[in-house]
């Protein structure tokens, strides 16, 4: 595909400019071309935008349509800015500054961190009982996450 340039995004139900970006992610995807991967922009504030493929609701926008124009997430509780992200094949993880890691999507190997109960999640949540990350990575299905103290921790498919 050429290049295309990101000049609009959806702001609480409205087109707006694009504000500068600091940081863009993409998801992992299990069968090559299969077009079916999300990203995730994080602006120069802190504020995060997801786009493409949303089945298991990784967009964390509430619900379970593919986005083509990036869309603001929302936070119910939480104003720290984003730092950073993780995206696997059908879920994503988001750092906040403040050390705590928000996920939606695909929970079904447990990649979100939520225990075998839920299936999936279409906003985004921080019921994993972490604290005080500092970075995290994901890969198709899996997740690790480092914290202040050193610590390392990892969930999801153990394939």
């Amino acid at each position: 595909n050429d290049f295309e340039r990101i000049d609009v995004v959806v702001d609480d139900g409205r087109e707006r400019d694009s504000p500068p970006f600091a940081q863009v992610f993409t998801g992992a995807t299990g069968s090559a071309n299969s077009g079916e991967t999300h990203s995730l922009l994080i602006d120069q504030n802190g504020d995060v935008y997801t786009t493409g493929n949303n089945n298991k609701g990784q967009l964390c926008l509430g619900d379970t349509e593919a986005r083509f124009i990036p869309h603001k997430v929302f936070f119910d509780d939480d104003d720290s800015p984003a730092v950073a992200a993780a995206l696997g094949e059908d879920f994503t993880l988001i750092l906040l500054e403040n050390g705590r890691v928000y996920g939606c999507g695909s929970n079904a190997k447990g990649e979100l961190g939520l225990g075998s109960e839920i299936k999936s999640v279409q906003i985004p949540i921080s019921d994993n009982g972490l604290s005080d990350v500092i970075a995290l990575s994901s890969g198709l299905n899996f997740s690790l996450f480092l914290t202040r103290n050193r610590k390392a921790y990892a969930t999801g498919s153990n394939i």
